[in-house]
């Protein structure tokens, strides 16, 4: 058995493990292997798995896979651990940045020690539902891709008074019902939950993959700030509080149609391991 190395990381709240393919070039990520290392009882505990190897193209590749074992898609939290990752490691000595994932190619930017800008690549236009059912009532909800599918819901159309607590809101409940209906299957779709305030946009997210609430979610954000500005006229840069609370700059150009978007907030390795009985 060979020894496997790991790194724990965080973007916000949003918690990944972390594999280089450099220290474990001979790792396996199948969905069983996947499914146990985020498991937060039996493995490490994660919302997601990276995987970071060299690239002939760019400064790295990252591959990404959800904690049910799905991959495919954008993490723009995950994206900005790689980008931290890479940069204090020594693996890329500069802070403009450059990778591949998906079959795509993204940048990123090292602002400080703390914040950690990425670049979106395609975002989706708006669809506007109008007749989204959700707890037992019939509201507008706004759909949009931004690497990944994301519904966005402003609180106020749902919860029954102005002065029911976001915090206490059932986010898990609601998400759930929305992620497997009939509307967005077969993929089923992530869900945003949004509550306007002067200091710029709180948001809860129930993620599929994850299926249940992660602490912060970077697509997600990207999605309500796009919302926020087309619908809301909230202009660019949009502040964002996830739930770990920490602070997210959802940051865009509106000249002709949005374009340049990026995310920036904080990420963090928390510590190193090794996996020995799994």
């Amino acid at each position: 058995m060979y020894q496997i190395y790991f790194f724990k990381c965080s973007a916000a709240g949003n918690d990944f493990v972390l594999f280089d393919a450099d220290i474990t070039p001979e790792l396996n990520l199948n969905e069983y292997f996947i499914r146990k290392i985020c498991d937060r009882r039996l493995g490490v505990g994660a919302d997601g798995i990276i995987f970071i190897k060299n690239s002939d193209n760019a400064d790295f590749e990252m591959l990404y896979y959800n904690a049910d074992g799905t991959g495919g898609m954008l993490c723009a939290n995950g994206a900005r651990t790689a980008l931290k990752y890479v940069r204090s490691t020594g693996k890329v000595k500069k802070d403009d940045i450059v990778f591949e994932s998906g079959g795509k190619r993204y940048k990123g930017n090292i602002i400080s020690e703390t914040a950690i800008k990425f670049y979106f690549s395609d975002i989706g236009e708006i669809n506007i539902i109008e007749d989204l059912e959700i707890a037992g009532n019939k509201i507008v909800a706004y759909e949009i891709n931004t690497g990944a599918r994301h519904l966005v819901i402003n609180i106020d159309d749902v919860r029954k008074s102005s002065l029911e607590d976001f915090d206490n809101f059932p986010v898990v409940e609601l998400g759930r019902n929305l992620r497997y209906s009939e509307r967005f299957k077969p993929e089923g779709i992530n869900v945003n939950f949004i509550e306007f305030r002067d200091s710029g946009l709180k948001i809860r997210t129930y993620e599929k993959g994850v299926e249940d609430e992660t602490l912060s979610c970077g697509t997600g954000s990207a999605a309500a700030a796009i919302v926020a500005h087309k619908i809301f006229n909230y202009n660019p840069p949009v502040v964002l509080h996830p739930r770990s609370g920490d602070e997210f700059i959802v940051d865009f150009k509106t000249d002709d149609k949005i374009a340049d978007v990026s995310l920036t907030g904080p990420a963090k390795i928390i510590y190193k391991g090794e996996l020995l009985n799994l």
